[in-house]
């Protein structure tokens, strides 16, 4: 639902003949990061209290984790932040600790699991500064939270068929005074979005895997 939300509205973006910067952001081992506190305090404002709270606060704290390397156990360390990963719970968990988030930002927001995605139509050299600002606002709430956002990974797409495009007026936004590079095409959950719009990346990205894979299962039943 989130992608296609994006898609059309990027789209309509497009027919008004208006520009679109969505800025790609890369949270830095979100899931282990997030602070137990954090989660336990959105859930109380979710409305989860008594026990049920205490049953799930019970559920993140107290782990611990070993490493085995060449059949040697190391000791037992504590997990003092995080989700349990590969757990039902654990997404859910931490979408519901990251919910506020769209209410702190007046650009429009796509959050799914740590996948977040901030855009906002350009009309003007105005919208990008206010796009900057919340990317300002985002890095500071993710400091409150515990979280990190990783710049060099992170990505901004311009989606616009205009020959003269509003021009970013700092060059380029930024997290952390460190430049997020632009680019001509992103994959947000496994989708590829461009700046046009069109799906030539996407439809080829599929068409390859499907080769890879007829290929497989044709070297596996030889004539």
């Amino acid at each position: 639902m989130q992608l296609l939300l994006m898609a059309h509205q990027y789209s309509q973006v497009l027919l008004q003949r208006d520009e679109v910067d969505a800025v790609l952001l890369d949270c830095s081992k979100t899931f282990d990061k997030l602070p137990y506190s954090t989660i336990v305090r959105s859930l109380a404002s979710h409305g989860v209290n008594g026990e049920l709270n205490v049953l799930l606060s019970d559920y993140l704290r107290g782990r611990g984790q070993r490493a085995v390397v060449e059949g040697y156990l190391s000791s037992e360390q504590p997990v003092p932040s995080g989700v349990p990963q590969g757990s039902i719970l654990g997404p859910l968990l931490f979408v519901v600790a990251v919910n506020n988030l769209a209410s702190k930002l007046k650009s429009l927001v796509m959050r799914y699991a740590d996948d977040i995605v901030l855009w906002r139509t350009i009309k003007s050299d105005e919208e990008c500064t206010a796009l900057q600002h919340d990317l300002q606002c985002l890095e500071n709430w993710c400091e409150e939270t515990g979280l990190k956002l990783n710049p060099e990974k992170s990505q901004h797409l311009r989606v616009s068929n205009k020959i003269k495009k509003v021009a970013v007026p700092s060059g380029s936004y930024t997290i952390d005074g460190k430049q997020i590079h632009t680019v001509s095409w992103a994959e947000c959950l496994g989708v590829t979005f461009s700046s046009k719009m069109d799906w030539t990346g996407q439809v080829d990205k599929v068409t390859k895997k499907c080769r890879q894979r007829l290929y497989a299962i044709n070297g596996s039943f030889p004539k």
